[in-house]
């Protein structure tokens, strides 16, 4: 085969040939990487409706959730009840139904002020000492869950839209 090119490597047909190869790849791999939506926070995972969950958000989820069960069971929290919880597949369900409730609350004008969550926070137990919010506390719990005070405040702003949606349909039923 090499022979073959070498032979006839200045044949017209043979450089229009590879050079319609070589147009195919660059345009197939040039639609399929834009063929893909790009999103604040990295690639995609799964689509909620038009809402993405994006890799690196349901990566932060997992790890959470299986601190969470670490710190809870300690040394029985093993990768072998790790599967036998699903905790991946759970996670993954958890993230979805969020979104869902997102949207809706969002559709029905359900909205978040700053001082509502920043109450919120300072009513947290963990965050407190001598009954009193702590920011040096506040700070440190956030750090040893690898979070920063803004993401926490994003993630306690969704609950509390969430919470307030569930307290909207459990008046309307």
């Amino acid at each position: 085969m090499l022979r073959f090119l070498r032979e006839k490597g200045n044949s017209w047909l043979l450089k229009g040939l590879l050079g319609f190869v070589a147009l195919t790849f660059v345009t197939w791999g040039g639609f399929s990487a834009t063929s893909q939506r790009a999103v604040p926070g990295g690639r995609v995972a799964a689509w909620v409706n038009e809402t993405p969950i994006t890799i690196r958000e349901f990566e932060n989820r997992y790890f959470q959730q299986a601190e969470a069960m670490r710190r809870q069971l300690g040394a029985n929290f093993t990768p072998e009840l790790e599967k036998q919880l699903n905790l991946r597949r759970s996670t993954f369900q958890q993230l979805v139904q969020e979104k869902l409730q997102l949207e809706e609350a969002k559709r029905l004008g359900i909205e978040i002020s700053d001082s509502e969550v920043a109450f919120s926070i300072q009513e947290i137990r963990a965050f407190q000492v001598g009954g009193q919010f702590d920011q040096a506390r506040y700070k440190g719990v956030l750090q040893q869950n690898r979070l920063n005070p803004r993401q926490y405040e994003e993630l306690q702003r969704k609950a509390l839209a969430t919470s307030r949606l569930r307290q909207y349909l459990a008046l309307g039923a």
